[in-house]
């Protein structure tokens, strides 16, 4: 059996993550020029209508990347996690800086309740550009495969799943960036199994 991690531990590898994480797309914001990004639409984008309920799984992504560190129990799952992070942020920051992507929001109701406000939220504090692929999918689908074989491992699905759908029902994410986003996580988890 391999030794696990105390708790404390895995809380401060995860608070670690959301900072390295956070500012890596924060550093990818300031180099992009947004004139320079071009949408990415497919004709089926234009059928998927905005459901402002969706902002309620895209906003969880943020503490679920953030703490699956402290949900797995040995170094060696948590590392291929992280690993898997790093794949996420090296091959989608390269597609930021070399073919930026930019999403057309949709014009929201000057009022509609929480769940529009916490869309008016992202979309007044995130630039609508590093689209493709998207990080949103790539991260939550590598965090969701590093608990294949447990429990919780349908639950993750469950999540992964909900929060994929959310990019692009809150119109944050074509959905070629969302596909795209997905099967980079996909990659990135495999290939961190090798270590």
């Amino acid at each position: 059996m391999k030794e696990r991690i105390p708790i404390a531990g895995r809380i401060g590898i995860s608070a670690a993550t959301i900072a390295v994480v956070g500012l890596f797309y924060m550093l990818l914001n300031r180099l992009i020029d947004p004139t320079q990004a071009t949408p990415l639409p497919l004709f089926i984008d234009s059928y998927i209508p905005l459901v402002p309920f969706f902002i309620v799984p895209y906003l969880l992504y943020y503490p679920l990347i953030t703490l699956a560190p402290c949900f797995l129990e040995t170094w060696p799952e948590i590392r291929r996690l992280l690993i898997s992070y790093a794949i996420v942020m090296g091959i989608s920051g390269l597609f930021y800086l070399l073919a930026p992507v930019s999403m057309i929001r949709p014009d929201l109701p000057l009022e509609g309740g929480i769940f529009i406000e916490g869309i008016r939220f992202i979309y007044s504090n995130d630039v609508p550009i590093n689209c493709f692929p998207s990080q949103h999918a790539a991260f939550i689908t590598a965090a969701a495969m590093a608990f294949k074989g447990k429990k919780s491992y349908p639950v993750w699905i469950v999540i992964a799943v909900l929060v994929n759908l959310s990019t692009v029902f809150v119109k944050q994410h074509w959905i070629i960036d969302t596909i795209f986003g997905a099967a980079l996580g996909l990659f990135a988890w495999k290939l961190a199994q090798r270590h």
